[in-house]
């Protein structure tokens, strides 16, 4: 039974758990700017009476995910702490766990479940996660090298702007 659906391909399926203070939501297609009002929706009502400790957003079968999906569900995160009730990301799909990682969001979402290689990348990426039991290893090696680019980044911003500010003193001269 489709709890939620949105026009551009977004289906929410809210389904039974035990115990009952915790609820899942089964999500299926592309979160971006068009459909995320619907995942905000279903988080929102999965709190209505105060009586649910936990969300769980299985993400199995979330195809797409864009900036403005990420957002989403950093959103959800925000709702839920703000209520009181813990939320986790279930069993995300290949795409969804790149666009996480390499936004530095995985540890900040909370993710539950396997977080699986999809069959052309086995063996493919020094960053890609081996499995449950390297999680906190991989994440904080995750981290270190997210750290590591954006200090490459922001010198080669400098050495830019450097390179910039010579070339118009050198024709400012003439």
């Amino acid at each position: 039974m489709t709890f939620f659906s949105a026009p551009n391909d977004l289906e929410i399926d809210r389904v039974a758990t035990a115990p009952e203070r915790r609820v899942r939501l089964r999500v299926r297609g592309d979160l971006d700017r068009h459909t995320t009002h619907v995942l905000m929706a279903a988080v929102a009502d999965s709190f209505v009476g105060g009586a649910v400790a936990e969300v769980e957003l299985d993400l199995s079968g979330l195809t797409f995910v864009d900036a403005v999906g990420v957002r989403c569900l950093l959103a959800c995160r925000e709702a839920a702490d703000a209520a009181g009730v813990a939320m986790v990301l279930c069993d995300p799909a290949p795409t969804v766990v790149r666009v996480l990682e390499a936004m530095g969001l995985l540890a900040r979402l909370g993710v539950a479940g396997p977080v699986t290689e999809e069959p052309d990348r086995a063996g493919t990426s020094s960053t890609w996660h081996d499995g449950p039991g390297d999680w906190r290893e991989w994440s904080q090696r995750v981290r270190r090298e997210a750290v590591e680019t954006r200090l490459r980044a922001r010198d080669a911003v400098e050495r830019s702007r450097a390179i910039r500010l010579a070339g118009t003193s050198d024709a400012e001269e003439r």
